[in-house]
């Protein structure tokens, strides 16, 4: 490859170094390509999770079965029918009804590599949310490059890295985002600007990467394709939902699959158009600025933890003992160990804020009662607490001593 007057050594060094170049820049697939055009979203078939409540889990399902430990829901709900609710869509449909399903929402939201969100009524919504298909076709490009491995064609977090995964990889099928700045209701949804933030500074202490080096553009794109997996998620659990509550009645009265399909379509892109409440956050108070009112603050919080906040609760001893529980989508979740200061939902002053005043929906963490959220100095208290306790020797001496004991003085 390298020729002329270059000693033997440095030559085979040289060729060594352009093959890698090379096998680096010109690799297929280093671009990303679109999807095949005959790909079509795989009709779903894993359970619907519409209730799990267990608490006080040992321990976490282990590396590999994530798959298997969600299948068992479906023995939990004959053993403990109180306690978990699911469906089952293989079992629960017939291949007709199936069938229906897959092409009516081929008609709204075409194939992966035409992804579309077409609405019968109010179809200005898709372009207001940048769901036009030149977004999306973007979208799904990136997506494929970016994002299948973990979190699947059809976004439903069951890519072929998953089941290895823990915590698993977002299912956006449910249309429910943990790290948002809005008040946390059943049907709020992220700002787009909550979106991007994850992509670009990934999720601490998860598989989440970062994605800082891709464009604006780029990001913007794969948020809309996030939506439109979202909403098509959400519609597809609709309508298997009333499909097999219909078998179950055993009536014949089921209902019209394209329909439901249009309607469903509708009310879910009209959830993303519809703004959430933002979290306006509280001003900051100037003087904790000075160190001696900064830790005085550091106590107060301490004291809102263990008690007005209700923190305890499930932050067992700070979180060092807490145990898992179920979240909204079936999997398993453990209320965070704040003495090892991982924050997921970003380490900012302002991203602690957000989770104390608007909660964490699907892990079903509530926000801080009203009487700590509705005066700044308390949350802010709180937050100056919650982001020392890492740290022992930013701890006032009398508080350090109750969360690490004496001996670290």
């Amino acid at each position: 490859m390298i020729s002329g007057t270059f000693p033997a050594k440095a030559r085979r060094r040289l060729d060594l170094l352009v093959i890698a170049f090379c096998g680096f820049v010109l690799l297929p697939g280093c671009e990303p390509d679109p999807y095949p055009s005959n790909l079509t979203y795989p009709v779903r078939t894993d359970l619907l999770v519409e209730q799990a409540n267990e608490e006080g889990i040992a321990e976490t399902f282990a590396p590999g079965q994530l798959d298997v430990f969600l299948a068992d829901l479906k023995n939990k709900a004959k053993d403990k029918p109180n306690t978990f609710t699911v469906l089952d869509p293989v079992e629960g449909l017939t291949a007709r009804q199936r069938q229906d399903i897959r092409a009516a929402l081929g008609d709204v939201f075409g194939k992966p590599g035409a992804p579309r969100v077409t609405l019968s009524s109010e179809a200005e919504m898709a372009s207001e949310l940048l769901l036009d298909g030149e977004v999306l076709g973007k979208g799904s490009v990136l997506y494929r490059r970016h994002c299948l491995h973990c979190h699947g064609v059809a976004g439903d977090g069951h890519g072929p890295t998953a089941p290895w995964l823990n915590p698993p990889p977002r299912d956006f099928r449910r249309g429910l985002f943990k790290f948002t700045s809005v008040v946390a209701s059943g049907v709020s949804k992220p700002t787009r600007s909550d979106l991007v933030r994850t992509l670009r500074e990934g999720i601490e202490g998860t598989a989440m990467p970062t994605f800082k080096y891709l464009k604006d553009e780029e990001l913007d794109a794969l948020v809309s394709y996030v939506m439109h997996l979202s909403i098509r998620g959400m519609t597809e659990y609709t309508a298997m939902k009333k499909q097999i509550d219909a078998n179950r009645r055993g009536s014949g009265d089921a209902p019209n699959v394209y329909e439901t399909v249009d309607e469903s379509s509708v009310d879910y892109t009209r959830q993303w158009k519809e703004e959430a409440k933002p979290i306006t956050p509280l001003e900051y108070p100037k003087e904790y600025d000075d160190p001696a009112k900064f830790t005085e603050s550091v106590r107060r919080g301490h004291q809102l933890f263990v008690g007005a906040g209700e923190c305890l609760k499930c932050h067992t001893d700070y979180g060092r003992q807490a145990t898992f529980r179920y979240d909204k989508w079936g999997t398993l979740v453990r209320p965070r160990n704040l003495v090892e200061g991982v924050y997921r939902g970003g380490r900012r002053p302002v991203d602690l804020y957000y989770r104390l005043a608007g909660g964490v929906l699907p892990s079903e963490m509530p926000k801080a009662p009203d009487t700590v959220t509705a005066n700044a100095r308390d949350i802010w208290d709180l937050v100056n607490f919650v982001r020392s306790l890492p740290y022992p020797a930013m701890l006032p001496d009398d508080v350090r001593d109750k969360v690490y004991g004496p001996t670290r003085r």
